[in-house]
C-alpha cells in the first residue's frame, strides 16, 4: 500500500461562487505545494449553508428573499473533471464513485 498526504481546509465560504471557486483554487495550490494529493473541503463550500429552512410564521414576502439570496443549484459533473467523490460509512468498506 502506498502512502499519500492529505490536506483538510478549513476556510471561510459564503454565497459567492466565483469568491468559492477562488478560495479552493489558492486551497489546491497551498495543498499541492505542501505535497499533498487529496484535498478535502469543507462540506458546503460552494455555496454555503442555508440559514433557514423557513415554515413556521414564515410570510411570503421573507421567503421569496430567502429564495432569491439561495445561491445557484450545482450539478454533479466531476466525471467530466476527473474528479471522484469517495464516501465510506463505518465498518462498511464500500466505494462510491
Amino acid at each position: 500500500m502506498n502512502d499519500i498526504t492529505i490536506s483538510v481546509a478549513a476556510a471561510e465560504f459564503g454565497r459567492d461562487m466565483e469568491q468559492g471557486y477562488a478560495t479552493i483554487a489558492a486551497l489546491l495550490e497551498e495543498s499541492r505545494n505542501r505535497g499533498s494529493q487529496l484535498l478535502v473541503l469543507p462540506e458546503a463550500c460552494l455555496g454555503g449553508y442555508l440559514p433557514s429552512l423557513g415554515g413556521g410564521d414564515e410570510t411570503e414576502e421573507s421567503r421569496q428573499r430567502r429564495l432569491k439570496a439561495l445561491p445557484p443549484a450545482l450539478e454533479l459533473d466531476g466525471r467530466l473533471h476527473g474528479v471522484g467523490l469517495v464516501a465510506r460509512l463505518p465498518g462498511d468498506g464500500h466505494r462510491l464513485d
